[in-house]
């Protein structure tokens, strides 16, 4: 990290307590917006020129991580759901022999579409507009095989409930693949959508936020086979559904 990124997050984190009395959703709906017009139109910048390339290319081959969760899989006709995909998805479209149905939404996806139309973007898949909240009514429950968020969930209202519906949604032998940066908020000073914090203790997938704590293990006990890890500054999780 450049001593001016060490400066930011330093300062971020003694204006917390101003940022985290202060957080306003809609002000951060609208700041997530401008983020990705300006991605869009320098089409990632210097810093994710090559992110927004892999992301626009129709034959991006699915992630090792996620490749190998269908590999487990097994079944030839794969469907994958990407929660939080923003305005274009970033998982892949091919996998070796699978036939791969990926969708991917978002509750900011009109929004989205006039951004890319503004900017003369087609994306290879069109993101829908979906809360997370709303998965199983939307789609109906053990719809897909492989449920995805990737640097998501912790921006939404309730993670706890979002994973709940990605778990609906799931088909029992499934998979949620879940990957995150590790305490968001606090690194971005609970600033707009940043309001809860992900974590590992002792191996365990923790969601902090809005004075509650949540362990997932524990919460899907029986329910789901749960694998975390460090993946440098990621963390991974993938849980297998084994039962209801």
């Amino acid at each position: 990290m450049s001593d001016f990124s060490s400066l930011k997050t330093i300062i971020k984190q003694l204006l917390s307590p101003l940022f985290k009395l202060t957080a306003n959703r809609e002000k951060g709906l609208s700041q997530e917006l401008q983020y990705w017009e300006r991605w869009i139109q320098e089409k990632g910048g210097v810093q994710d020129a090559a992110g927004y390339q892999k992301r626009i290319d129709p034959e991006l081959a699915l992630s090792d991580l996620h490749g190998e969760v269908v590999d487990r899989i097994g079944r030839e006709q794969i469907r994958i759901l990407d929660v939080g995909a923003g305005p274009i998805t970033a998982v892949g479209k091919r996998w070796k022999h699978y036939h791969i149905d990926l969708v991917a939404v978002d509750p900011l996806a009109e929004e989205y579409d006039v951004i890319l139309n503004r900017n003369y973007v087609v994306p290879p898949v069109r993101t829908l507009k979906c809360l997370g909240e709303s998965l199983s009514t939307e789609f109906g429950e053990a719809t897909f095989d492989l449920v995805i968020a990737i640097n998501s969930i912790d921006h939404t209202e309730d993670p706890v409930r979002i994973i709940e519906e990605m778990y609906r949604v799931c088909q029992t032998g499934g998979f949620l693949v879940l990957s995150h940066f590790e305490n968001e908020a606090k690194n971005e000073g609970y600033r707009g959508l940043h309001q809860w914090n992900l974590s590992l203790q002792n191996g365990v997938f923790v969601i902090e936020g809005k004075g509650s704590i949540t362990y997932l293990d524990d919460l899907y006990q029986d329910k789901l086979e749960i694998v975390s890890k460090y993946d440098g500054p990621w963390i991974q999780t993938i849980a297998k559904k084994v039962g209801v």
